[in-house]
C-alpha cells in the first residue's frame, strides 16, 4: 500500500526531464549560494518542489493532497523541535567527537527538513486539493454558471469590472513594490505568462 502511495507511474522521458531540471536548479543555487541569498534560497525552494511533482503528478484523489499537507504542516512543528533538540544536545556532547558530528548531522538534516521539505509539501498539497477540488464536477457547474452570468453581464458594467480589477493591481503592485526587491517582479511576471499560455493559445488559434 505504501509503495503504490509512494511511488508514481512515471514514463522514462519525463523522470529524466525533472531529473535534469532538479540537477540545473541544485547547481545554479549551488553557484550564487543560499547563505544570505535569497535567489539562492528560493531557486532550493523551487529544487525541493521537483521531486514532490514527480511523486503527486499522477494523483487523482484529493485523499492524498490532504494527508500530504497535513504531514507536512505537522512535520514542520516536530521537526523544528527535532533541530533545537539535536542542536542542544550538540552542544552537551561537544566533548565528544563522533557523537557530537553525529548529533549536528541530526539537528541540520531537521533544519533541511522543517525549512525546505515541509512548506513545500504543504504547498503542494494545498495546491493539488484546490486543483482537483475545482476540477469536480459540482464546483466545475457552479465555476461556468458564474461565468455565464459575467458573460451577459452589459458592456459598461464590464469595462467597470475590468477598470476596477487594473487599479486593484495597479494599487497592489504599488504596495508590494515598497518592500518587496526589485527582482520578485520577474517571479510576478513569469507566473502571470505561463498562466496566460492557455487562454493565449485559445485565442490565437486560427
Amino acid at each position: 500500500m505504501l509503495k503504490k502511495f509512494l511511488i508514481p507511474k512515471l514514463s522514462r522521458k519525463r523522470l529524466s526531464i525533472l531529473a535534469a531540471i532538479f540537477c540545473a536548479l541544485v547547481t545554479a543555487a549551488a553557484l550564487i549560494g543560499v547563505s544570505d541569498n535569497v535567489p539562492g534560497i528560493v531557486l532550493c525552494y523551487l529544487a525541493t518542489a521537483v521531486p514532490f511533482v514527480a511523486l503527486t503528478c499522477t494523483w487523482r484523489k484529493i485523499r492524498r493532497f490532504l494527508i500530504l499537507m497535513a504531514a507536512s504542516f505537522a512535520g514542520f512543528f516536530v521537526f523544528v523541535l527535532l533541530h533545537n533538540a539535536f542542536y542542544a544536545l550538540t552542544i552537551i556532547t561537544s566533548h565528544i567527537t563522533v557523537l557530537s558530528r553525529l548529533m549536528e548531522g541530526l539537528h541540520v538534516t531537521s533544519f533541511i527538513i522543517a525549512v525546505f521539505i515541509c512548506p513545500i509539501g504543504f504547498v503542494v498539497g494545498a495546491a493539488g486539493s484546490a486543483v482537483l477540488f475545482i476540477r469536480r464536477d459540482e464546483t466545475m457547474s457552479w465555476i461556468n454558471d458564474k461565468l455565464e452570468k459575467f458573460r451577459q453581464v452589459p458592456n459598461p458594467y464590464f469595462l467597470l469590472h475590468i477598470t476596477a480589477r487594473f487599479l486593484f493591481g495597479v494599487g497592489l503592485g504599488l504596495l508590494l513594490a515598497t518592500w518587496l526587491p526589485i527582482w520578485t517582479g520577474w517571479i510576478f511576471i513569469i507566473v502571470a505568462l505561463v498562466i496566460s499560455v492557455p487562454s493565449a493559445r485559445t485565442i490565437l488559434r486560427k
